[in-house]
């Protein structure tokens, strides 16, 4: 391991650690993430294998679905009843649905329908509300922030 990286870091430094061990991005896919490829078969696993290096190397400091306490997930409930949910409907006109009761969504914490968040994505992309589908994360982050976290004392 060489450092654990926060989730806001890790895109960038999977791929400079990627474009350091000989695989540069081949674009930007529509979501705004970055493409790699097309490989060859022995390309193909040499790069599975340079990502999985990479992410040894680059571990996330704190990553919810490994670490998270119940009251991490809590945090997380509140974070999205009172912040995530409004956000995504004020700033780009995304409507996630009905939150479950705290209850239901401590035992299942992936509430949202990925097919329709999709969809709700793609249309805010065509509207013009988002330059891609991975946009929102930084206005309307679903995860609150470490910083004020007990989670990382």
């Amino acid at each position: 391991m060489i450092r654990p990286v926060s989730a806001e870091e890790l895109p960038e430094t999977l791929a400079t650690c990627l474009q350091d061990a000989g695989f540069p991005p081949s674009g930007i896919a529509e979501d705004g993430s970055r493409e790699y490829g097309p490989f060859t078969e022995a390309q193909d696993e040499d790069f599975m294998r340079a990502d999985e290096i990479c992410r040894v190397q680059y571990p996330l400091e704190f990553d919810y679905a490994q670490d998270a306490t119940a009251d991490d997930w809590r945090r997380v409930y509140d974070h999205q009843k009172l912040v995530w949910v409004p956000c995504m409907k004020k700033t780009f006109g995304i409507d996630l649905g009905q939150m479950p009761s705290e209850e239901a969504f401590l035992a299942n914490p992936t509430w949202v329908d990925a097919e329709r968040f999709n969809l709700e994505l793609q249309q805010a992309v065509t509207d013009g509300f988002l330059d891609h589908m991975n946009a929102w994360v930084t206005q309307c982050p679903d995860l609150p922030s470490l910083d004020d976290s007990e989670a990382t004392e």
